[in-house]
């Protein structure tokens, strides 16, 4: 698939908006990379964001991804994109959560990570949470149902036949 520069406003717009509304939700949740700033969507300083504004950030970042300046994004410029987006992340959560600084997260740090502020550990905190009956454990009915309320709070729809398939 490939997107091409005719087609760049709508794609431009829908990438700008995207990418503010969801990276600001993801940020407050301790995700993603900070949200576009204000001032770098206000290209003329006005105080205002106008349509335009927000076209000219999603080109520029359309422009990032079309790497050989073909108008075009191919599959693997998106790879490349997103390859580039894992690495940083890696390296923000390695910096973040390494309490020994050796560039590595052993099993208690990734643990430490799990647990919520009061100290809870969030697996036993979404198996209360989730465990209708209050028996302990989760039940193949609990558990889709828990997926795919999941799925739809991340803002996707699962397909047919995935909770048989544990996708």
């Amino acid at each position: 698939m490939t997107l091409r520069m005719t087609a760049l406003p709508k794609v431009a717009l829908t990438i700008a908006l995207v990418a503010v509304g969801f990276t600001g939700v993801a940020q407050a949740r301790g995700h993603g990379p900070a949200p576009i700033a204000f001032a770098d969507l206000d290209v003329d300083g006005d105080g205002q964001i106008i349509a335009a504004e927000m076209e000219a950030q999603g080109a520029v970042r359309f422009a990032k991804m079309d790497t050989d300046s073909d108008g075009l994004v191919s599959a693997e410029e998106l790879t490349a994109s997103d390859q580039e987006k894992a690495e940083k992340r890696a390296a923000r959560m390695i910096e973040k959560l390494d309490a020994d600084k050796d560039g590595k997260l052993s099993t208690e740090e990734l643990e430490a990570r799990g647990k919520d502020r009061g100290g809870k550990d969030r697996s036993a905190k979404m198996l209360e949470r989730f465990d209708t009956d209050n028996n302990g454990s989760l039940s193949e009915e609990e558990y889709n149902a828990a997926a795919e309320k999941m799925q739809n709070r991340k803002g996707g729809k699962m397909k047919k036949g995935d909770k048989k398939r544990g996708k």
